[in-house]
C-alpha cells in the first residue's frame, strides 16, 4: 500500500540472526514519512516480527498494526503503527 497521507514513524534497527525478525528502536526521534511511501504490514514479512525498546528489555505492542517501509537501508527500517 502507498500512504495517502503523511504519517509519523520510528527508525528501528535489525539485530540478531538474519532469520530472526527482531528490531530495536533507535535513539532517533520519530520522523515524518511522506505520502506516497510504500509500506507493508509486518505480518506479511513474518508472524514472528518483534520490536523492542532501546534496551531490548521490553517488547512493544502496536496500537493498531505495525507497518514497515519497503524502501530501507539494512539494518535500518522505518516502522509505523497504523490503526
Amino acid at each position: 500500500m502507498f500512504l495517502r497521507n503523511p504519517k509519523v514513524g520510528v527508525i528501528v534497527e535489525h539485530f540478531g540472526n538474519k532469520k530472526d525478525y527482531k528490531y530495536k528502536l533507535t535513539k532517533d526521534k520519530p520522523i515524518l514519512v511522506p505520502a506516497g511511501t510504500e509500506v507493508v504490514p509486518v505480518y506479511f514479512i513474518s508472524d514472528k516480527f518483534e520490536i523492542f525498546d532501546n534496551s531490548q528489555d521490553e517488547l512493544l505492542q502496536p496500537t493498531g498494526n505495525f507497518w514497515i517501509t519497503t524502501e530501507t537501508i539494512d539494518p535500518y527500517h522505518i516502522v509505523l503503527d497504523i490503526f
